[in-house]
């Protein structure tokens, strides 16, 4: 064989292997790379999808905790107003003060509830309001009193005192000085229901 015979062979093998390498590459390298693109474009879909959905999660949960804080307020406005006059509470809160405060109450009156008039034709989104005005005499230390009125201010319904009326119950002694006669009006308020 002759020095260019073989060098044509050996270029014809040389043809071939590139060949061969090409074609190995079309049919087998190309499709498990485009197999690999495909993967990788679902990989990364579903992370956006899931990160999406966490958001979403993550926003209803925030809407849930505010809901829930919500109906807390709302539960705490049904016991600053409750809905309807709930006068029994009333007298016992009132009662209850006055007994932890060292206050004797003489007597106890109650008006009838009023309900604040609602301007007509529009449409009602706030529930109209009443009120109740309890008027009543008692007795204890100015001290007392004070706390009393402190409590008053601070308890959870709502109560305001509209007038007050204070008068020594005797004279002499410094225990009969300390003690006095009070007249107090205060309102309450509630939701009409």
């Amino acid at each position: 064989m002759t020095q260019s015979s073989k060098r044509s062979i050996s270029i014809l093998i040389a043809l071939l292997l590139v060949v061969g390498a090409i074609f190995a590459f079309i049919e087998l390298v190309e499709p498990a790379y485009g197999e690999l693109m495909n993967t990788k474009g679902e990989l990364a879909s579903t992370q956006s999808f899931l990160t999406t959905e966490q958001k979403v999660v993550d926003q209803a949960n925030t809407l849930l905790t505010q809901y829930q804080s919500q109906s807390g307020a709302e539960s705490n406005l049904q016991l600053a107003m409750p809905s309807g006059p709930n006068i029994s509470q009333a007298i016992a809160q009132l009662y209850g003060i006055a007994t932890n405060d060292g206050i004797t109450v003489q007597s106890i009156g109650i008006s009838p509830p009023v309900v604040q008039p609602q301007s007509a034709g529009a449409k009602q989104i706030v529930k109209p309001m009443g009120s109740i005005a309890f008027q009543f005499t008692a007795t204890g230390s100015y001290e007392n009193f004070k706390n009393f009125l402190n409590d008053l201010e601070s308890n959870i319904r709502i109560f305001d005192v509209t007038t007050l009326s204070l008068q020594s119950t005797g004279a002499g002694t410094k225990a009969a000085t300390d003690n006095y006669a009070y007249g107090i009006t205060v309102d309450t308020y509630y939701q009409v229901p």
